[in-house]
């Protein structure tokens, strides 16, 4: 970025269009077209995404995939919902290395939570990152989530590491009146 350049002058709006699992192909081309430093599989191989799009991994009744387009219809992103018939959804995020800093992980939330709370009987969305994704961390705090879990060691690298993973949720009622409620984390008072 140059000196003069603010972080605003780059963002970019976004829209969303659902996958059509017909184009599958061109899901899997992108996804191994690009590096993913903050997933386990940071190059993901297009055999392995293959049979994942045939076992209904990016679009069933339980997950839906959704495009991230710029505003002349380019792919910059792609957001996986999890657990879509729960009451309480995940997600996964992908943002193309030449448009992240852009503000578009903070869009991509606010529209998930818009999209998902919608829908009746959904009451909070939870998501995951690694700890040391401190570009991700911000995104979740920026947008309104708040850090409810720490789970030391648990999320396996590329390289056989093992990293801390942070979970992040949203509450319905917490979106719909702008607030945010915190985690009670000093609340062991009693249990020795």
């Amino acid at each position: 970025m140059m000196a003069s350049e603010s972080r605003s002058d780059r963002q970019i709006a976004v829209t969303f269009q659902r996958l059509d699992p017909a184009a599958g192909d061109e899901l899997i081309r992108w996804l191994a077209s690009d590096c993913w430093p903050f997933h386990k599989e940071p190059k993901p191989d297009p055999a392995r995404l293959a049979v994942r799009l045939a076992e209904g991994f990016f679009a069933s009744e339980d997950n839906q995939t959704f495009w991230i387009l710029d505003g002349a219809g380019e792919k910059v992103g792609v957001i996986r919902i999890m657990d879509f018939s729960d009451e309480v959804p995940m997600f996964d995020l992908r943002v193309r290395t030449d448009y992240r800093g852009r503000g578009i992980g903070a869009q991509t939330l606010r529209w998930l939570a818009g999209y998902i709370f919608s829908l009746p009987g959904k009451i909070r969305i939870e998501g995951q990152t690694r700890r040391d994704n401190l570009a991700m961390r911000r995104t979740f705090r920026r947008c309104g989530w708040v850090k409810e879990a720490h789970y030391r060691s648990v999320w396996p690298t590329a390289d056989g590491r093992r990293v801390d993973a942070i979970g992040y949720g949203i509450l319905k009622s917490d979106w719909e009146q702008g607030t945010v409620t915190p985690v009670e984390w000093d609340d062991d008072e009693g249990l020795d």
